[in-house]
């Protein structure tokens, strides 16, 4: 919205917004959000207000979602090794097209968000967001629908945070 300095988010799973049935209520200076912990095939309604200085918007018309599945971000676990420490592996292959796979070591059990960047700094996917076990762990991307170029990738584990770049070449 032009002129607002801030956002309130609100995800719900009933479409009124009562109290208690808020899963997200966030106010963020940013466009986007991030919601955690929802369920399989469920739907949520998502509403939002802008404000500035001179006072805050009505709420904007109810949209909604349904969740496909509870384990689009499901990393496949490699083996029974425990690793000693947080790394995150350089993708392969790289240039790739249409799809790579992305590696990491988790030495203990963590809250792991794995995203996808532009060059700009935009988020462009959600490779993993979900509670791992200690292990080392593969997630591929298909990168379909995204342009050719430079994208970022950055792991978020137990204040361990790391990115590194992969090439689209289509």
């Amino acid at each position: 919205s032009t002129g607002a300095t801030s956002y309130r988010v609100e995800v719900s799973t009933k479409d009124n917004f009562p109290p208690g049935q808020i899963i997200k209520g966030e106010t963020t200076s940013g466009t986007s959000t991030t919601v955690s912990g929802l369920s399989n095939q469920t739907a949520y309604y998502w509403r939002v207000s802008a404000s500035n200085s001179t006072g805050t918007s009505d709420w904007s018309e109810v949209r909604n979602f349904t969740v496909a599945s509870a384990t689009t971000t499901s990393a496949e676990e490699i083996g029974d090794a425990i690793p000693s420490e947080f790394r995150l592996s350089q993708n392969y292959p790289n240039p790739f097209n249409p799809s790579t796979t992305i590696e990491f070591s988790l030495p203990k059990s963590s809250y792991v968000k794995v995203l996808i960047y532009n060059t700009l700094g935009h988020l462009i996917h959600t490779l993993v967001d979900e509670i791992l076990r200690p292990g080392i762990y593969r997630k591929p991307w298909v990168a379909t629908g995204v342009a050719s170029g430079v994208y970022f990738y950055r792991i978020q584990a137990d204040g361990f945070v790391e990115t590194k770049r992969l090439v689209l070449v289509k």
